[in-house]
């Protein structure tokens, strides 16, 4: 477990991009944590009463009746229910004898910080409000938005929601010693590329 590499972060900032090319470029068995299908969920929600309840909600319920703060609060605590799950699925894929990359949002500073002897193997992507606004725009977000009564509410609770969660994110792992990259749109893809392996430079090489 302390030879894993960690890619967090919200959501636009390009982590699944980049763990997608690091793991491709470098061997690594990739772990996405975002990519959930129907049984995904209901597996989260079963160790989950937080995500449970999330999911029987209505649109309307979730985004529209409840603040930024509540649905961070929300977010948080099911990313604590849904770790230990990460790290069943990280063992199994280590058992394949490649090293592994997990990537995804629920990976907050704080929980995988006990698992690590380097800070160095870790590393959190958030975007900035501007570009993330960009990246929602280009991209039609939220999907959800012809659900609810008052999408433009709902809309802002959600993106309140992310920009919450990444000053959150931010403030762990300034504390604990992790690196933060910024991502505003001034990298490329291939540049970002070269930073992401240039920070994980010895642990590519070693493991």
């Amino acid at each position: 477990m302390a030879s894993y590499l960690w890619i967090g972060g919200t959501t636009d900032a390009g982590k699944t991009t980049q763990a997608r090319r690091l793991a491709l470029f470098h061997t690594l068995a990739l772990l996405e944590c975002d990519r959930r299908d129907a049984a995904e969920h209901e597996r989260i929600a079963a160790h989950s009463p937080a995500y449970r309840a999330f999911l029987e909600m209505t649109p309307d319920e979730r985004w529209v009746q409840h603040t930024p703060e509540w649905l961070l609060a929300n977010t948080l605590e099911s990313h604590r229910d849904r770790f230990p799950l990460i790290l069943e699925d990280a063992a199994r894929l280590a058992r394949r004898g490649r090293p592994v990359l997990i990537e995804g949002w629920d990976l907050t500073p704080e929980l995988v910080a006990p698992l690590l002897e380097d800070p160095r193997r870790a590393v959190w992507m958030i975007p900035t409000e501007t570009f993330k606004r960009r990246s929602w725009e280009r991209r039609g977000k939220p999907a959800w938005k012809s659900q609810v009564s008052d999408p433009e509410l709902g809309a802002a609770n959600a993106f309140g929601r992310d920009v919450l969660l990444g000053e959150e994110i931010e403030r762990q792992a300034r504390a604990l010693g992790f690196d933060v990259m910024t991502v505003d749109g001034s990298l490329s893809e291939d540049e970002t590329t070269h930073r992401l392996e240039a920070r994980f430079a010895p642990f590519l090489e070693s493991d």
